[in-house]
């Protein structure tokens, strides 16, 4: 079933029969279709395509950059992209030396064990960013906690682009530029950035079909804390009543989209395998984001999804894009 979609914006995007290898897909190496399938969702964005192609995206690492690979994980996918380009069109690729990288990098993925593509994805997502971020400014945490007192006194526009600036001036690079957007949480008045949207699916049976639409109205519903998740009120410094919700402030020319299909619960079966129904084009989103920061319409045209078929400790996953 579903696990990840990827959408690209639809009136900014340049016409996406852009083709840059004809390899017939990647070799399972035994239990890797989470990386295979993420993998040929990342290769499919057009961005990253170009960038590996084009731009040659080692002269742009940054070596200084302290939480980076030093070019280990993003020098093995732009080998990666360099093979592909060179295959023969009939055949499918063995991406050995990528997932023997990726051992060396984190441990779990050393061995032939099952793992999530959406935590592979967001993995290699945060990866290429560091090797190749523009920044080297030092994050200053007591800077922040000061500046952040002021916060709530601005508007909303005013707020969410003094915070994604600070963002910008510490993290800068193609992922930061395509892939994140920023949410704020109306209680308390933070503003987080994202790679990925983790939708919830509401559902009844598991024979009902569901739109997308409803998931993302589950994801912005109001919520009341309370009891011992009470709100902690900074001026009174007291556990107080209150409804939480989550607002988008900024979106992404790519957004990548997690349908939570696991439960969480004890059950080995605890997967939500409701059918989720989305458009293949103008996925509107208009009604999610606050128009005060960025300026509508926002519809995004799907291009990639990673299919995942099984349970919680066993499964396959598969990759789906467009040509």
């Amino acid at each position: 079933m579903n696990s990840l979609a990827l959408f690209i914006d639809g009136p900014s995007r340049v016409p996406y029969l852009v083709k840059y290898w004809d390899s017939d897909g990647l070799r399972n190496l035994g239990k890797t279709g989470y990386m295979n399938a993420s993998l040929q969702c990342m290769l499919a964005s057009l961005p990253v395509a170009r960038f590996f192609t084009e731009i040659k995206g080692k002269a742009l690492i940054n070596m200084l950059y302290s939480k980076g690979t030093k070019y280990l994980l993003t020098s093995a996918f732009a080998n990666l992209v360099a093979e592909l380009v060179q295959a023969d069109p009939v055949q499918v690729w063995t991406p050995y030396t990528f997932w023997k990288t990726m051992g060396e990098l984190g441990s779990k993925y050393q061995r032939h064990h099952q793992h999530d593509a959406q935590e592979f994805f967001s993995f290699l997502l945060d990866g290429i960013h560091k090797d190749i971020n523009r920044s080297i400014i030092p994050f200053s945490l007591s800077k922040r906690a000061e500046e952040r007192k002021t916060l709530e006194k601005l508007s909303g526009n005013a707020a969410s682009k003094r915070e994604w600036y600070y963002w910008k001036q510490r993290n800068d690079s193609l992922i930061v530029d395509y892939f994140h957007g920023q949410s704020l949480d109306y209680t308390s008045t933070i503003y987080n950035t994202f790679s990925l949207l983790h939708l919830p699916i509401p559902h009844s049976s598991s024979t009902q079909k569901i739109s997308i639409r409803a998931c993302f109205n589950a994801l912005f519903e109001t919520n009341t804390l309370e009891q011992s998740n009470a709100w902690f009120c900074p001026h009174c410094q007291k556990g107080r009543r209150a409804g939480t919700r989550l607002c988008l402030t900024r979106l992404p020319p790519i957004l990548v989209i997690h349908l939570k299909r696991f439960e969480p619960c004890y059950r080995v079966s605890g997967k939500i395998n409701n059918f989720v129904d989305f458009p293949l084009n103008g996925l509107d989103l208009t009604d999610k984001e606050d128009p005060r920061v960025q300026v509508p319409p926002y519809k995004y045209d799907l291009y990639a999804v990673t299919n995942h078929d099984g349970t919680l400790t066993n499964g396959h996953c598969t990759g789906l894009f467009l040509q």
